[in-house]
């Protein structure tokens, strides 16, 4: 997820239960350009690992050289974005808009496979402004021969609004050979291990879910195996977590008070279901030191 799915984020995914996690979308123009920002973002500690590298381009010439990049960087995976909604993307000809030019899609596809020895999935939604058949994911799959299908239950028009639609994502999972990871409005455990029995059964992919909750790939991965658990951790423990994605941040921009800044998103997602959350978050919006930040979570 653009500007949240940071190196530090997805230690903690991968130390509460992820069992592989992406990068932020990494423009394959902007890694063409030596932009360093762009670079920035395919930044990884060996604990995030295996780590797929997700790239984003509409030319085969960009995508190749970003592909290598990232194969050359040690990543485990490439995944090609075609799913953003954001009108940025939309307008520039990136993301969810190539579904509606799937011959480039595919041909952009077929070269950065040839030219990588790494996997290859695509991430993609189940249409662009309607629902598309199976069929039309099939040949994709089929003559650009990647390696796995991630698709969301939403088409791009939908953005994030309405249900994701999870019997198109199965129709689709059950007419391809490779496997489809399911996506789309997965928030806590229980409903994470439905869709995987029911939809998806190679695996499913936890975005906004994740947010506050990182522990939900643990869970899921316990009732999976048979183990009870208790829905929520305890205050304690997610005061401790928030900490430790502080520290982590911190580390990773080398500034405490930009770090705390950036974490102030990450604290509504992780403190929204307590009591007097509101006037929690309002003062930790204000927190400029970690210190601060201590003080603020010790009332809760």
């Amino acid at each position: 997820m653009h500007g949240i799915t940071n190196s530090a984020q997805r230690i903690i995914f991968k130390k509460y239960g992820a069992d592989v996690v992406f990068s932020e979308m990494v423009s394959a123009m902007g890694l063409n350009y030596n932009n360093q920002k762009t670079i920035a973002k395919t930044k990884y500690s060996p604990k995030e690992k295996p780590i797929i590298i997700q790239v984003f381009g509409n030319t085969i010439d960009e995508t190749i050289k970003a592909a290598l990049f990232a194969q050359a960087i040690g990543a485990d995976g490439i995944d090609f974005n075609c799913g953003c909604p954001a009108r940025s993307m939309i307008a520039s000809g990136h993301g969810g808009r190539l579904l509606l030019e799937p011959d480039k899609l595919i041909d952009i596809l077929f070269t950065i496979k040839k030219n990588i020895n790494l996997p290859l999935s695509l991430k993609t939604r189940i249409g662009y402004d309607q629902i598309l058949p199976p069929s039309f994911y099939k040949k994709i799959v089929t003559q650009s021969h990647i390696d796995c299908l991630i698709i969301h239950g939403r088409t791009v028009k939908q953005k994030y609004q309405g249900q994701a639609n999870w019997d198109q994502v199965k129709q689709i999972s059950q007419s391809l050979s490779v496997p489809v990871i399911g996506s789309g409005d997965i928030v806590d455990p229980f409903q994470a291990v439905k869709h995987i029995k029911k939809y998806t059964p190679a695996g499913i992919m936890i975005g906004r879910g994740a947010l506050g909750n990182p522990w939900i790939f643990q869970q899921s991965r316990a009732i999976l195996s048979g183990i009870k658990i208790r829905p929520r951790f305890n205050i304690k423990k997610i005061i401790k977590i928030i900490l430790e994605h502080s520290r982590l941040m911190i580390k990773q921009t080398g500034q405490e008070q930009l770090a705390i800044i950036q974490m102030r998103k990450h604290y509504g997602w992780y403190i929204k279901n307590f009591p007097q959350a509101k006037s929690y978050r309002q003062q930790l919006f204000q927190a400029a030191s970690l210190k601060q930040v201590k003080k603020i979570l010790t009332q809760l």
